[in-house]
């Protein structure tokens, strides 16, 4: 037996079986990315889900969201404190989402769908004075993204 054709032979089984897994692993890692970018913006979107069903079931939070888009003068120093609190929450989502986008986990108009609420914030005095005092506890490209979006639009 020729031992020289022997190994030939297996180091094509070998190759045929290394190039079978690379192939094999591409798929999975494919699969997974896939996932992985699919839980990324169901988070994002059951979030929006969540702030939506706390504002829809707590009316006084209603009408303090209401009230603020006026300015925060109008309020009294512990719904001004509410206010901060959520909508710094609420621009950190944003911050994340714009995160993700950069980093090509959600797609552009995913970005989209989660950015046209906040710039419906930024619209209203409120929302403007809310950014000026929330906006330094972000992150400077965030801010920087955030900024150049209010210059776009017209002063409420």
């Amino acid at each position: 037996m020729n031992f020289e054709l022997v190994n030939a032979v297996a180091q094509i089984v070998a190759a045929s079986g290394v190039i079978f897994t690379l192939g094999y692993l591409a798929v999975e890692i494919r699969q997974n990315t896939r996932a992985l970018r699919r839980s990324a913006y169901q988070e994002l979107l059951n979030y929006v889900t969540n702030a939506n069903l706390m504002l829809s079931a707590d009316r006084s939070l209603c009408e303090l969201s209401i009230r603020a888009r006026s300015g925060l003068g109008g309020l009294d120093e512990p719904d001004q404190m509410r206010v901060l609190a959520w909508y710094g929450t609420v621009f950190r989502h944003y911050q994340n989402a714009f995160g993700l986008f950069h980093e090509g986990v959600i797609t552009a108009r995913q970005w989209q769908s989660m950015s046209a609420p906040m710039d419906r914030h930024l619209q209203s005095v409120g929302g403007r004075e809310i950014w000026q005092r929330v906006s330094q506890q972000l992150l400077p490209d965030f801010r920087a993204f955030v900024e150049t979006r209010i210059a776009q639009q017209p002063s409420p």
